[in-house]
């Protein structure tokens, strides 16, 4: 050691510096074996009792600290405490309170969900409409499908065509089905009712929704970020275009910044409609939009329904 001293020209302080640190090793090392060693925890003993039947599901768990009231003896209560009880019975879901979906053990927010849905006019056709409710999983659906009862109603067949007009040129009209949602004026809390859309999902729906003036047709929801062709094939058959107010931008009078706010048109695009507009006077028609150098037809053909002349 003195050697290894003398090596690292070690001070007579530095030398007790250097004890002191192996001793404080050696107690961080040690100490954890050793509090192991003297001190040991209680063990603790699960009992799971299950009374089931066809109306009622009650799931007791028992929970009893181990105690050693002999050497080698065990001591467990026989006293249960009821965790949770779910009672089953048939229902209506177009017609359920919050106080029934509680007793089939639905959760708040999914019992919030639910009847916000139905609140603004959202129903029920067939069971398995519920599995469009984003807050119910599989497996609630599951163990409640058996006693979902919803009264056939002519109306229930809701794959009906029923034709609406809209104030655009033909190549823009859309044979609308009667749909679950109008994605023109559905919230966040429509949004997510589909399946496979969920809270941020929903939120960037309506933003780009409202970035871009409305919807003309359901197909534009491919165009949100993030939107695959298997999602937008699950909510497809659930979407609808039935308020048809565009907001239009004034393509006369809107600065190439404000132009640039549209998604559909990018600074470039923006500042050559200024341009020419600028150069040539104001534009009466699309027509008059296809000398813009910048523009194509594909453009324009999405544009056309929010420009206002």
């Amino acid at each position: 050691m003195n050697k290894l001293f003398y090596f690292f020209r070690l001070s007579r302080a530095e030398q007790k510096g250097f004890f002191v640190l192996l001793v404080l090793i050696g107690l961080m090392t040690f100490s954890p074996i050793v509090w192991n060693l003297i001190h040991t925890s209680p063990s603790v003993s699960y009992q799971l009792h299950i009374f089931e039947d066809d109306k009622t599901v009650q799931s007791y768990t028992e929970i009893e600290k181990q105690e050693s009231l002999d050497p080698g003896s065990t001591y467990y209560s026989s006293k249960a405490t009821p965790l949770n009880a779910v009672t089953y019975f048939e229902f209506d879901p177009n017609q359920l309170k919050a106080e029934g979906w509680e007793k089939l053990g639905f959760k708040a927010y999914q019992i919030r969900m639910i009847l916000n849905y139905t609140a603004k006019g959202g129903k029920f056709y067939k069971k398995e409409d519920l599995r469009k409710i984003y807050a119910i999983k599989e497996a609630d659906y599951q163990r409640i499908e058996a006693y979902i009862r919803i009264p056939r109603t002519p109306s229930a067949d809701h794959n009906s065509t029923a034709e609406t007009s809209a104030p655009y040129p033909k190549m823009y009209q859309n044979t609308v089905k009667t749909a679950v949602i109008d994605i023109n004026t559905a919230d966040t809390t429509a949004w997510m009712s589909l399946k496979g859309i969920g809270p941020s999902f929903a939120r960037r729906i309506v933003r780009f929704r409202d970035a871009l003036g409305g919807f003309y047709s359901i197909q534009q929801i491919n165009e949100v970020y993030g939107m695959d062709a298997e999602r937008y094939k699950t909510i497809e058959s659930s979407l609808g275009v039935v308020s048809t107010d565009i907001r239009q931008l004034e393509l006369n009078t809107l600065t190439a910044a404000e132009l640039a706010r549209h998604p559909y048109i990018n600074y470039k695009q923006a500042t050559a409609i200024a341009n020419y507009r600028r150069e040539h006077g104001n534009y009466k028609n699309i027509n008059d939009l296809k000398a813009v150098l910048l523009l194509d037809e594909e453009f324009l053909r999405k544009l056309e329904p929010y420009l206002k002349f």
